[in-house]
């Protein structure tokens, strides 16, 4: 098995970050959080790391954790999960998905000032990340067409920010 070769536990808990988000896309909520439980234990076994680039541990398992409640549509427990995560540790394109994350919340709740303004957050920490992330320039879209007419500053700001 995987022994002390910590790079490892950060290897595997990462592939079940992967296996969580894509059961949650598929509505399989049990397999989802099998596979989040199974990372938090890798997790808690080697703390933040970076190896690979995955930046495997704790804040990215919590981070990852709002991605698949997103997925299944538990947009308010997500919203709590994702206001206490430690990103201290976290590369600043985590950070930002945090408050992509926020966004998507809220856009969930159709509440798109809200979302915009988390979207301007995330767009404050790393601009060539979010510029590019196609769920940000989905939610934007979105939010644009619906406030049409109201024009609403946080939707239009970050439009223009994006370019749509």
């Amino acid at each position: 098995m995987i022994g002390d070769d910590m790079a490892a536990w950060s290897l595997w808990g990462t592939l079940h970050l992967v296996a969580a988000v894509g059961a949650a896309q598929w509505c399989e909520r049990r397999d989802a959080e099998s596979h989040l439980a199974e990372a938090r234990r890798a997790a808690a076994r080697t703390g933040e790391r970076d190896d690979f680039q995955t930046a495997f541990g704790p804040g990215n398992v919590a981070l990852l954790g709002v991605s698949a409640r997103l997925e299944l549509g538990d947009g308010r427990a997500s919203l709590e999960a994702a206001r206490g995560i430690d990103l201290s540790r976290l590369p600043k394109e985590r950070k930002a998905r945090r408050y992509i994350d926020i966004g998507r919340a809220h856009a969930q709740d159709s509440d798109d000032e809200a979302s915009m303004r988390a979207l301007l957050d995330a767009d404050r920490i790393a601009p060539e990340y979010v510029h590019a992330h196609p769920l940000v320039r989905d939610m934007v879209t979105t939010a644009k067409r619906r406030n049409l007419l109201a024009s609403r500053e946080p939707v239009m700001r970050m439009a223009r920010r994006i370019g749509v």
